[in-house]
Formats: structure tokens, sequence, C-alpha cells
């Protein structure tokens, strides 16, 4: 067929080309290059279009900038008048499955998008181990876009861990009404799939066509393909994209044939020779480095930090400034992994970052007393001791096996279920004597019956699962400023308050968002931590558990560059120091609370200890800031005293002494047993060799009694004489 070429634009970065057939005047497909396409004038599908006689443009991208200097308007602006009037489909794959959606949803296209993924976005990056150098992310989050686009079909292989990501975390979202066609096998090759099963011409030309989109897989070959894609690139060493084909073959019924056991046991070869051991070498190649600066590489802490590239590069510099500051102020030095990590996160190089080591065994016991933490951490007796109404109601207590309601009042196993019940609303259950978020759960209350996981909530069940300890409270209603990142859990601000020199001290916030829609919101279980400034504003980046940092959040794509602000953070502030003053014995705690629907705060829970190198992390502040010099110089000066801030009365003291005193006495006294115990060995043995002895001393005197009594004896008498003259 004939065709009329034409170019409509063209940069250092981008070249639209349209392809016209003067018989075909009412369809436009458009397509767009994968990840490795060049600035040409065909590419994807060009050459079936064509020959089914289709008007083609083809929009072709600068290898490595994956379409980010191709703006949506100028897009539309530069093709409006060619499809003016017309129909338009927009079709393509992987990076071209991706473009297809992001441009096709501005023109009012038909969608056909085959595992469409976008590796220049920074979560796709970071899942794809930045196996592409990427110019950075430069368009807007499809959630955000006007979109404008009459049907998507969406092939992608749910099994493969990024695809299916991309799709339900950045894709459904945006566009609801998506039709999802789940391709079996293909990994992230869904054409390929397609095609090889005879299938793909087929399902482009229905889809151009407006019918029905139906297929049958041929699984035997595209499994014989994925065999022979992976034997190519483990001899080419592309590790990772050996990987896709692996995962396959390994949820397959493939799996345990001698030849994939064969590739597999290469691929893992190839692995630890690969990647992994160069960045082993770079670590051996530093540890002398961190050895000299006193970083202990086998602690879990250097893992993480490492894992996450907060170890690299090491400034040495700055680490001497840590270890002047620590042993001038403190009169030791540290372990400065945490500062080292801090200092590459945060590009500050603040010496006064308390090490993790220090503030858990030395700093903590200082100022809490922790033989009575336990106690002041059961959250059934909040009302005791904390006694704030700014406070979730509690429904329902089980203290030692005892049901109590909200006035403390004792119920049976009936009353408790039936109190639950009354409630009629969604409740939360927790652990009453854990904290970090464990068994946080959600009770949902139907039609007069309440669930958890799914199932009618059962006394003897609750009772087995949540053990004698657990308290059952109201759900919180949340301020929108706090529920928009992740609406499914109650994010909280963990505040931190100090008692120091007869004043309660405000020292930092982070908030704490849940992920996964799970309804804990702590980095322990999964969530983020993103830092609070004075005003009450969020800083720039999250950061979780492993040190990954995020600028928008995983789950819904919010932005936390956007710097949303708590109203009347002071109130906040207030609010934990003046909690703090009913707390006695601790002079160090971390609050969670929550921001109400009505912008009031609301206290959960107190903590005596915490995970001090996340608050400094996610706050992006040392933890006493400002104190930092002078509780370190005093907190040194007692200890060299010898002065115990875990204070006990006398009697309490005593008795510890006296205990001290009885265990020594044990001790000598188990000594004294073994020696004993061996002494009697060697006794026995002694006495035994002795009644050994007068037994055969007992036999010699019979036979000489023997021999003076015969004849013998006598008859040579008078021999035995002249002998002895």
């Amino acid at each position: 067929m004939e065709y009329t070429s034409k170019i409509l634009a063209s940069t250092n970065n981008y070249k639209i080309t349209v392809h016209t057939n003067n018989k075909q005047n009412n369809k436009y497909i458009i397509t767009f290059g994968e990840v490795d396409s060049k600035l040409t004038e065909t590419g994807f599908s060009s050459k079936l279009i064509m020959k089914e006689g289709y008007n083609h443009i083809y929009v072709a991208q600068k290898f490595g900038t994956q379409y980010q200097f191709l703006k949506r308007e100028d897009f539309y602006n530069i093709i409006r008048e060619e499809i003016k009037g017309k129909k338009v489909y927009t079709y393509g794959a992987s990076l071209g499955g991706y473009c297809a959606i992001y441009y096709g949803s501005i023109i009012n296209a038909n969608i056909l998008a085959m595992s469409p993924r976008i590796p220049a976005h920074p979560i796709i990056n970071k899942m794809m181990g930045k196996v592409f150098r990427n110019k950075g992310f430069l368009h807007d989050e499809l959630s955000k876009i006007q979109k404008n686009y009459e049907k998507l079909h969406v092939f992608y292989d749910k099994t493969n861990y990024i695809d299916n990501y991309y799709v339900n975390i950045f894709i459904r979202p945006a566009f609801p009404t998506a039709v999802l066609h789940h391709i079996k096998h293909a990994g992230h090759y869904t054409a390929r799939a397609l095609l090889l099963s005879g299938e793909l011409k087929k399902i482009a030309l229905n889809f151009f066509e407006d019918k029905e989109l139906t297929f049958t897989l041929d699984e035997e070959k595209i499994l014989a393909w994925h065999v022979e894609r992976l034997r190519k690139r483990l001899d080419q060493g592309k590790l990772f994209h050996a990987r896709e084909n692996l995962d396959v073959l390994m949820q397959s019924n493939k799996a345990n044939l001698e030849e994939v056991k064969e590739l597999v046991n290469e691929y893992r070869e190839k692995l630890l020779m690969g990647k992994d051991i160069k960045k082993m070498v770079k670590t051996v190649s530093n540890k002398n480095i961190y050895e000299k600066h006193n970083i202990n590489t086998g602690k879990k802490a250097f893992t993480r930090f490492y894992n996450a590239g907060l170890l690299d590069p090491v400034n040495e510099d700055f680490l001497n400034d840590v270890d002047s500051y620590w042993n001038e102020n403190y009169g030791q030095s540290v372990d400065p992994v945490l500062n080292l990590a801090y200092f590459n996160l945060t590009k500050n190089n603040d010496p006064r970052v308390i090490p993790s080591k220090i503030m858990w065994n030395q700093l903590i016991p200082y100022f809490n007393d922790m033989n009575i933490r336990i106690g002041y951490s059961d959250k059934n007796i909040y009302d005791q001791i904390i006694g704030t109404p700014n406070a979730p109601k509690t429904i329902l207590k089980r203290v030692r096996g005892h049901y109590f309601n909200h006035k403390n009042e004792e119920l049976s196993t009936e009353e408790a279920l039936q109190t639950m019940l009354d409630y009629k609303d969604d409740l939360i259950i927790k652990p009453s004597d854990t904290d970090n978020g464990k068994g946080i759960k959600k009770i949902s209350y139907k039609d007069n019956e309440i669930y958890l996981d799914g199932s009618n909530v059962e006394m003897q069940k609750l009772e087995e699962d949540y053990g004698y300890n657990f308290t059952v409270q109201e759900v919180i209603k949340q301020h929108e400023i706090m529920a928009k990142p992740h609406p499914a859990s109650v994010n909280t601000l963990r505040m931190v308050t100090l008692r120091w020199k007869n004043e309660i001290h405000y020292l930092l916030t982070f908030a704490r968002f849940g992920a996964d829609n799970s309804v804990k919101d702590n980095a322990g279980t999964g969530g983020l931590c993103i830092g609070v400034n004075d005003n009450g504003e969020f800083l720039d980046f999250a950061i979780d558990e492993s040190c990954n940092i995020y600028t928008k959040h995983p789950t819904t794509n919010y932005n936390f560059e956007d710097h949303a602000k708590i109203p009347e953070f002071e109130k906040y502030k207030n609010f934990v120091k003046d909690l703090h003053k009913k707390i006695l014995h601790h002079d160090f705690v971390s609050w969670d609370i929550a921001v109400g629907v009505n912008n009031e705060p609301i206290f959960i829970e107190a903590n005596y200890r915490g995970a001090t190198w996340l608050y400094q992390l996610a706050a992006q502040r040392p933890l006493f800031g400002d104190l930092t010099d002078e509780i370190l110089q005093h907190v040194a000066n007692e200890r060299k005293q010898n002065i115990n801030k875990d204070i006990q009365s006398n009697l309490t003291t005593k008795t510890k002494k006296l205990k001290d005193e009885i265990k020594e006495l044990k001790q000598e006294n188990k000594k004294l047993q073994s020696k004993v115990k061996k002494n009697t060995k060697k006794t026995d043995k002694s006495l035994s060799e002795l009644n050994k002895l007068k037994k055969e001393n007992q036999k010699l005197k019979q036979e000489l009694k023997y021999m003076k009594n015969s004849k013998s004896w006598k008859s040579t008498a008078l021999l035995r004489k002249l002998v002895k003259k």
C-alpha cells in the first residue's frame, strides 16, 4: 500500500512521524517504542498497522530518555490537527504501554497497553534495581492527569511483581474502568506470549475494529521461550532480566525439570560472582576505613544502612569530628555508623546524633526507671495514670483474664461480648502490654454482628489469640491532613519529650503512616515516617525501617513534597508536655498522638524506649538538639561517680545487696561441694586400694601360718638356725 510520510515534530529527545494512507481516512493507530528504542520513523507494530492499511503515527524517543521530555500538552498540540474528527487508538508494550495510557488519555483514544511500566518512575526504578540510567521523572502522576479516553485494556501477568504493583497501585486507581487481562506465564512479556500463541495480531486487529478481545494461550511455547531466553541472558550476564524469565519458570510445571534446575544453579553462581560480589568487594575495600573509625561491620545497623546506600561515601573528616565531639563531651569514642548514615542522608555534618548503643544502654536507663516500665506501659491503666479526656474511648478491657468495661466494672464473658455488640460500630483491638503496633486489628460491625479477620467474633478464639491482657477501643476519626497519605490506618505523630533540670522539654516529632492498606502505622510493620518541623510542617521525604526514601507514598502516591502542615501545632507540643507531668518515674517519653477530625490532639500511648536511630533520621535532627552538650557532660560525670539514677528505696537496695551476697555464697558453696565430691571420690578410691592390700596381707599371713605348721618347716628348723649363725 502507498503511504505518505511526514515528520510532525523532531527534537533531540523525540520524533513524531505520521504515515497516511489516502484510502483510509477514519482511523489512526498511534504506537510508542519500548525502553531500548531510538529516534526512528517507524517502530513498535508499524509493519502490521501499515500492512492492514491504517493511518499510523509512530512516536519515537531518544534512547534513555523514556519520553520524559515530551509533555502531554505538546503531544496533543502536535497531532491534534492530524487526528481531528478521526477515531484514535494508542498501542504499546512495556514503556510503550505506559505511553499509550499517558498520552492516549488526553486525546480521547482507545488504549491497548501490554505490561505497562515506566522505569523512570522513582518507585519502579528502585524495584527494578536501578538497571536503567534515568534522566529523572518529569511526567505527572497518572492519578493527577486530566483524562479523556474511550476505553482502556491492560494485558499483564499478575504474578509479575513489578507489573502487578504498577497496575494495581498506579493504573487501577487512576483508571477504575480499565479492563484487565491476565496472561499466564508471560512475566513482563505479554506481547511476546500472545505472539508465541498466535494471538497477538488477532488481539490488535480486533481492538482496532472494536471487537471482543478473546485469546487462547500456548503455555508450552511460552515456557519453552522463557527457558531459551533465560539461557541466552545468563550467557550475556544480564542477571536482572534473567530473573524475569526465571520467576516465570519457577512458578510453572517446568520448575522441577533438570534443564531448569541447571539454569537456576547457573543463575545463582553468576549472581554470586556478579553485582553482589562487586558490592561485597567494595565493602571489603572500605572495611579498613570503617574499622579505623570504630564502625562494627558485623552489626545489624551496619547492614541496614549499608544496604540503603547510607554508608557510602565515607567522609573521614566528619568521622574524625564525631570522635572528637564524643570524647570531649562524653569521655569515650562511639561507633559512628548512625552518624555517618545521618550525614549521607541529610547532608548535615552535625556530630550530636546519639548512637543507638549509647542511647539504649546508657542514656535511657539513666533517664527512666526500667524496673517499672512495664507497669507504665499497660494500656489498660492509662485512664488511671494519664487520665486525659483526649483519648479514644475504651469499650472493653481484659486484665489478667478478667473483663472490665470503661468504668472498670467487672464483666462476665457473655457481658463482655454484649458490650462490644452494643457499641454498634467498628472497633480496634490490641494487646495491652505490647508496643510497636503488635497485634493491632480492626473489629468490623455489620448487621448486629462483629467480625475479626472476616469471621464472627467468638470470645474463646479472641482469648486464644490475645491472651489475658488486651483492650478494645473506639476507632479514631482523624483529621484529613493525617488521613490523606494513607486512609486505611490511623496515622499518628510520634512526639518526644524530656524532663531536664525541672522542666519538660519538647524534643522532636515525626509522623507515621501505614502502607499497603494496613491498619498499623508504624515503620516496624511496613509503614513510613516523615519528620515534622517545629511549625508542624512535613519535611521533604519519608523513610521506612529499611531506610528507603520516599517523596511519594508507595500505596496512595500522596506527594510528601507538598509540605502539608498540622494546624495549631503549638497546641500539640503543649499537650504532650502537660501529659509528661503525670509521668514521674520516666524523664524520656515518646508519645503517640493522633490528630482528631476537629484538630484536637488525641493520646494513643506512651513509650519509654524506642528506635531512636529512626527518630533522628526521620526528623533529620539530633535527638536532644541544643541540650545535647550539657546532657552528655552531666551524664558522663555522674557515671564516673557511679551515681545510680535507677532510684530505689533503701530497703530495696539492701534487699538487692543481700540477694547478691546470697547468690555469691551459693556459687561459693557450689564450688566447695564440687571439691568435696572430688575429694570423696579420691578417698573412696584410696579406701578401696587399702582394703585390697589388707586382703592380700591376710592371705599372706594365712599362707605363712600354714607353712610353719607343716612337717617340712619343723624338720628344717635346725638348718635355719645354722644359716642364721
